[in-house]
């Protein structure tokens, strides 16, 4: 794990864009990608199918809110969601699924009094790191979406994962601030190599301000080239 470094030589991708949803830099809070689809409820000052390369994309709300990413679990195997969604989003989510010849992938409403899913998760097709809040939750967790290991974990000493980290399935990203335990129990779990950092100036919430996959990166627009290119060299973008 390296140190935050004002020296670093920032070596842009070709896919790794600034980017704001309708003038807010936190863009993770409005989308989430995988390889494939690109879900969001906000529209970008990019086109994120050009960044990201996917090949679908679709846009709805939870329980008529735009925040995707803070509620959102999902890769490549399936989709986790939570409790509050309304059936008409659930509806249009499965017609998406079934339009775009995807029936298989494997959807899960979560069932609990924490619905801010998308904080407590950190995964990518080989592992998942969540909360210990969720931990009844592990087998459930492992058989939608379809990983090798479920595991509890901490950044910052925080058991809110999923914004202080950020993973694809080439690399990951967390806080500036984790301790070396919490970033090799990490790497351990998602099976790939990371770094750590920050987004939009600072922040230690790397998830608000990163929506990537292992083809592109839009970072939040207040992101500093030395911070791009840190999350660009964890996620194995350049």
């Amino acid at each position: 794990m390296k140190k935050q470094s004002k020296d670093l030589v920032v070596k842009m991708g070709k896919n790794i864009v600034k980017a704001h949803a309708e003038g807010d830099p936190n863009i993770g809070l409005y989308g989430v990608a995988t390889d494939f689809f690109f879900f969001h409820s906000s529209s970008f000052n990019v086109d994120p199918i050009k960044v990201l390369e996917v090949e679908h994309t679709l846009s709805f709300t939870i329980d008529e809110m735009p925040f995707i990413g803070m509620f959102v679990v999902a890769n490549t195997h399936g989709i986790i969601l939570p409790y509050m969604i309304k059936n008409k989003e659930l509806n249009l989510l499965k017609n998406f699924l079934r339009e775009t010849g995807n029936n298989d992938m494997n959807i899960h409403i979560l069932k609990w009094k924490e619905n801010a899913l998308g904080n407590l998760m950190l995964c990518n097709d080989y592992g998942c790191v969540i909360s210990s809040s969720l931990d009844q939750f592990k087998k459930t967790i492992q058989d939608v979406l379809g990983v090798e290991e479920v595991e509890q974990g901490t950044i910052m000493g925080a058991g809110v994962v999923g914004s202080l980290g950020y993973a694809t399935n080439s690399g990951f990203i967390i806080s500036a601030y984790a301790e070396e335990e919490e970033y090799q129990h990490i790497k351990e779990i998602l099976k790939v190599e990371g770094d750590i950092g920050t987004v939009n100036y600072g922040s230690p919430f790397v998830a608000s301000g990163i929506i990537a996959n292992t083809k592109g990166a839009m970072v939040g627009e207040n992101s500093t080239s030395i911070e791009i290119g840190r999350i660009a060299e964890s996620l194995n973008l350049l």
